[in-house]
């Protein structure tokens, strides 16, 4: 084991430290550079479902349709964002959430749901946005460690979205 990796697991706040934590030099946490990465990817993502939202919005509500989400629609789908942005603030600055062993895990695991959420406010069936489980399931690639956990996020993945399918047939 080396130096890095026995200042890591032993700090003094008692926290499980997960494979992939690293400290600088002046004993202050700092993140991977490959998960430092993918929290960058995520901000750029966020952002483009940003403006995507609000041209829909704004095409909608000036077309002949309406916009078509109720108010409570519409403040769940807000409040999940919210979400993202909330918890990729916290794995980014380094926080105990980014420092618990198994951040990685509840990282994917939030990503999924959004996704699943996001498709079903933009379409359910026909959303074009079920590509962005493809995007969760490399960010696992990167994220967990073994193949047994990648298999299990991928079964979440395709769990979630069965289920949305089943309930929209159903409704």
């Amino acid at each position: 084991m080396t130096r890095e990796e026995e200042v890591a697991i032993s700090c003094s706040d008692g926290f499980p430290r997960r494979p992939g934590y690293v400290v600088d030099r002046v004993g202050e946490p700092a993140l991977s550079p490959q998960i430092a990465h993918l929290v960058r990817a995520r901000w750029v993502i966020v952002f483009i479902l940003f403006i995507y939202a609000l041209y829909a919005g704004i095409f909608y509500t000036l077309s002949r349709f309406g916009f078509f989400l109720t108010e409570q629609q519409t403040s769940f789908l807000f409040l999940t964002m919210c979400a993202v942005v909330v918890y990729n603030l916290a794995y980014q600055n380094g926080s105990v959430l980014a420092r618990f062993r198994y951040a990685d895990h509840l990282q994917v695991f939030l990503d999924l749901l959004l996704v699943t959420v996001l498709i079903h406010f933009t379409g359910g069936a026909v959303s074009w946005v079920w590509t962005l489980y493809l995007v969760v399931t490399m960010e696992a690639v990167y994220l967990l460690k073994s193949p047994r956990e990648l298999f299990l996020a991928w079964g979440a993945g395709s769990l979630l979205y069965g289920s949305l399918l089943a309930c929209e047939r159903a409704a």
